[in-house]
């Protein structure tokens, strides 16, 4: 399922990201997604994603991201997939995708280990909505042409 919010309203002072750019979710949780349209949407264009194969779908229709975050352990494609994917679709977002993850479990940790592999930026799971937000704004800016 796919959700899109954009910036309701303006962003205040108690924090020094500064708003703005197109942000693609990608994770299972469907209350993590609740959470992150609640605390994101005053900051960024969100587009929130729950199957990772709807989101794989909408890069092929729609390459106008900033930022991609998305889960590492989710059903059907883990962030592993997800990665070949762009990297097959829109290599020129590869290096916008943030990966989450939850940190080594007794299911697949090969997807930890490929972590390894890959200069993405990563965040362990539970994220503070802070960091989250700093992150988001740090990898935008960096891909953002200035001038």
């Amino acid at each position: 399922m796919i959700y899109s919010h954009s910036m309701e309203r303006p962003f205040g002072s108690q924090s020094s990201v500064t708003p703005g750019g197109r942000v693609l979710i990608i994770d299972d949780e469907l209350a993590l997604l609740r959470s992150y349209k609640r605390t994101l949407r005053r900051l960024f264009d969100v587009v929130l994603v729950s199957d990772p194969r709807e989101a794989i779908e909408l890069i092929e229709k729609d390459r106008a991201f900033d930022v991609i975050v998305c889960d590492v352990r989710m059903p059907h494609m883990n962030g592993a997939a997800v990665y070949a994917a762009v990297a097959k679709i829109a290599p020129e977002l590869l290096e916008r995708i943030i990966f989450c993850s939850g940190g080594p479990g007794s299911n697949n940790d090969t997807v930890i280990e490929w972590l390894t592999t890959i200069d993405n930026v990563q965040l362990l799971k539970p994220v503070s909505i802070e960091a989250l937000r700093a992150t988001i704004a740090s990898v935008r800016d960096a891909h953002t042409l200035i001038g």
